[in-house]
């Protein structure tokens, strides 16, 4: 319970420091176990709803090439999202130091994060804590029947609906 309050505080401190640098179009990598099924989905999303933000994902431990479930996929696609063509990609030191924002699924992607990139404590938040109403963790629907598949799917589409909303882009300029 230490451990997840000092999380919930972090995360409050870094996305409160995204939410005051006002970046014209902020990099932001979206973090999961396998980068298959949640983060995908949630850099999907995110890219559909906004041209502003360079969004992509990775995973702590994905298998480089892996594809998404095709349970999930049908799942991504009831919410508008195509999660077909998705192959993981592992993260990096490069995704890391190029990212503006990392948003990870749960507390256990948090710990592994920063245990691995320390430079990530200070830009890391928490997908679920976004949500409204805020949860800690975005349930992994890999190993879930069809409802459980369902709920974790929404649960990241109106997450990353509110990250969008609560961070915000910039006006564009007229040309």
């Amino acid at each position: 319970q230490v451990q997840h309050a000092r999380m919930r505080r972090l995360h409050r401190q870094n996305l409160a420091r995204l939410r005051s640098t006002n970046l014209a179009g902020p990099v932001v990598n979206f973090v999961c176990y396998g980068n298959i099924c949640r983060s995908p989905l949630a850099e999907a999303l995110a890219r559909a709803s906004s041209d502003l933000w360079t969004v992509e994902s990775t995973g702590l431990h994905a298998i480089a090439g892996r594809g998404t479930p095709p349970r999930v996929i049908a799942a991504a696609r009831e919410v508008g999202a195509d999660l077909s063509a998705h192959r993981a990609r592992v993260i990096s030191e490069r995704h890391v130091e190029e990212a503006d924002v990392l948003v990870v699924m749960d507390p256990t992607n948090f710990e592994d994060l920063v245990d691995r990139f320390p430079s990530a404590r200070e830009k890391t938040i928490l997908l679920g804590l976004v949500a409204d109403p805020p949860v800690l963790a975005v349930p992994d629907p890999i190993d879930r029947n069809e409802e459980g598949i369902m709920d974790s799917v929404q649960l990241v589409q109106r997450a990353v609906a509110r990250l969008l909303e609560q961070v915000g882009t910039p006006d564009r300029s007229p040309d």
